[in-house]
């Protein structure tokens, strides 16, 4: 990845995450997990989800909103 400086305006939002889309993003965040592990390991797999602007997409694509700041790594650490 490029490296870039600057900052980011990331807001959060309030409200619960619904039971039926918290095990959505469970199954999804725990697939594309394993995923990334399998084509290129677990360390690549942590130095993803250090990157700030990774970290949000990955949350996005799990239609994550920032409603609880842990949703996307708890999600993916079941």
């Amino acid at each position: 990845m490029t490296q870039r400086s600057g900052s980011a305006d990331l807001p959060l939002h309030g409200g619960r995450v619904p039971k039926w889309l918290g095990e959505r993003m469970t199954r999804l965040g725990a697939v594309l997990c394993e995923a990334i592990i399998h084509h290129y390991g677990r360390d690549e797999l942590l130095r993803r989800l250090a990157h700030p602007f990774w970290f949000q997409s990955f949350g996005a694509v799990m239609a994550w909103t920032g409603t609880l700041p842990a949703s996307p790594p708890r999600s993916s650490a079941r």
